[in-house]
């Protein structure tokens, strides 16, 4: 009894150890399955040994710090696992001109064993690396993003040129501008420019300041874009906060897009943007064709655009939900953080107050006739603007490689399939273009000969560069230098209440908002 006992025993230990070494096999064969290839001759990858997870713990924590510990340990170009996915960091502006340039980049193409029509296609593509986010987060579908987004982008840009609607632009956002700065306020009431009062949503400016300064930009920007870009009188409704709706979407963006959380899980996120579609109907269904077409809005030229070329006419709401998240996105923390960076520096502050205390007593003696021909009398505050940009830009641009490629002058070879990327946090810093770049510095921006700069230059890409440069640049930059020279003309000894505030560097699609709430106390001018 004893023996069979122990062969019971015995047997059973050996078939647990069967079952160990062939679940060891097992997991070893799925480990090397799953854990991305590495094609001879392609850049280092950094977390290349953990399957589905890589560096993207890290990377959502702090992806600047690991972009900048991974430049100085493997050089210019190396690839990093983030959830499965493979990104190729292209870290030198001088390597720029491969990412932005179709033709450019086609000349880094290797030969392989595709078709002619497939060998015609560009090697590197934005539409295909944004293309999955822009259909989770806007509900474009695919045939749709891909064959009219050339279109959409088409439009916007030659809508909002200095040679079209720009300049009526200008003076109508500092008008719109001016109108919520002073919501409240005992002139409130008597501008004539305000025939109905009680249509201006926006943020109410206390006295003395405000507890939430993004909150407050946020709430300004937000209402005085729309009424350009849409119309006098959109999103007007009392159902819900248009505003708020925004917020939660951008607040959500990034969650959406990564696609980690089906949108039936996402209630608040799916509320906001559907509250906003209906909105943006209503803006459609009350479209006058006949109106001329210079005193078209954006939406309705984009409208006009995308009519005749969509399998459903509902496409439209959706690429217009997508213009109004792109027309404020980096614009609002723009906004603080040029405010911010500016009240921090009293030197600076001083001549940018100067700046603008001289344009409105000498040049410009009602803040309401800012127009876009007289912008030019601002290049401190436009300095400024450009400066806080460099400092804090949208976290990473991305493309898809389509076809591999080989850049010149490095022995890699970047497979089909990479996430191409550039981020401007690491390009802005680069001490060979930059003299001292972690100081807030808008001089730099105003000198002249072989240290000049400008949103040309090759290592500033905050907007892009190329066919897919943001095509509402030309707009935000309007935008931006308007409602920092008004804020500073309505607005006086501006100070921070505690420290400056740090970026919350996690948020990378976009420029970071702050981690934060930001505090200030002011003075208020009454007229």
């Amino acid at each position: 009894m004893a023996e069979l006992t122990l062969l019971t025993a015995t047997q059973s230990v050996s078939y647990w150890s069967i079952g160990f070494a062939i679940l060891i096999v097992l997991f070893t064969i799925m480990y090397f399955r799953l854990m991305p290839k590495k094609p001879s001759k392609s850049p280092p990858m950094i977390g290349r040994y953990i399957p589905f997870i890589g560096v993207a713990k890290r990377f959502g924590t702090e992806p600047i710090k690991l972009l900048e510990e991974c430049k100085e340990k493997h050089g210019e170009i190396f690839t990093l696992n983030i959830a499965g996915k493979c990104f190729t960091f292209l870290t030198d502006p001088e390597l720029f001109q491969y990412f932005f340039n179709p033709a450019k980049g086609n000349s880094c193409r290797v030969k392989t064993k595709k078709t002619v029509h497939e060998e015609s296609k560009h090697a590197i593509s934005f539409d295909h690396a944004v293309l999955e986010f822009i259909s989770r987060v806007f509900g474009i579908p695919v045939n749709d993003f891909m064959s009219q987004h050339i279109t959409m982008v088409n439009t916007m840009r030659a809508k909002l040129s200095p040679n079209t609607t720009l300049p009526f632009y200008t003076k109508e956002i500092a008008s719109n501008l001016l109108d919520v700065f002073e919501k409240g306020t005992s002139s409130w009431s008597d501008q004539a420019s305000l025939s109905h009062p009680s249509s201006v949503r926006g943020f109410t400016w206390n006295e003395n300041g405000t507890n939430d300064l993004f909150k407050g930009i946020v709430e300004t920007l937000f209402w005085s874009t729309v009424k350009s870009l849409y119309e006098k009188d959109a999103f007007l409704t009392d159902e819900f906060d248009a505003c708020k709706a925004f917020q939660i979407l951008d607040e959500q963006f990034e969650i959406r897009a990564s696609g980690m959380v089906p949108e039936s899980f996402m209630s608040t996120f799916s509320k906001a943007k559907q509250f906003l579609l209906r909105n943006i109907s209503d803006i459609a269904s009350k479209l006058d064709a006949t109106k001329p077409e210079d005193q078209k809005r954006m939406f309705q030229s984009l409208s006009d655009a995308l009519k005749d070329n969509v399998e459903d006419q509902k496409t439209i709401l959706h690429f217009g939900l997508a213009m109004l998240w792109a027309s404020q996105a980096n614009s609002l923390p723009s906004s603080l953080w040029t405010i911010c960076f500016v009240v921090s520096n009293p030197e600076i502050y001083s001549k940018l107050q100067q700046e603008v205390d001289d344009v409105f007593t000498n040049h410009i003696k009602n803040p309401r006739d800012l127009s876009f021909e007289n912008l030019h009398l601002f290049p401190y505050v436009k300095a400024c603007v450009y400066e806080a940009i460099r400092i804090i830009p949208p976290g990473m641009l991305i493309r898809k490689v389509m076809q591999p490629i080989k850049i010149p002058n490095y022995d890699y070879i970047i497979p089909e399939g990479h996430n191409l990327c550039i981020s401007p946090f690491i390009a802005h810093f680069d001490e060979k273009y930059y003299h001292d770049p972690h100081t807030f510095n808008p001089e730099r921006w105003l000198q002249s000969g072989e240290d000049s700069l400008s949103d040309r230059s090759k290592q500033f890409i905050a907007w892009g560069r190329g066919p897919h440069e943001c095509p509402g640049k030309a707009f935000s930059v309007v935008e931006l230098i308007s409602f920092i020279a008004l804020f500073f003309y309505k607005f006086r000894n501006i100070k921070l209440n505690g420290p400056m505030p740090s970026p919350a560097l996690h948020r990378l699609i976009g420029v970071p908002h702050p981690s934060t709430t930001v505090s200030i106390s002011y003075e208020k001018r009454q007229q």
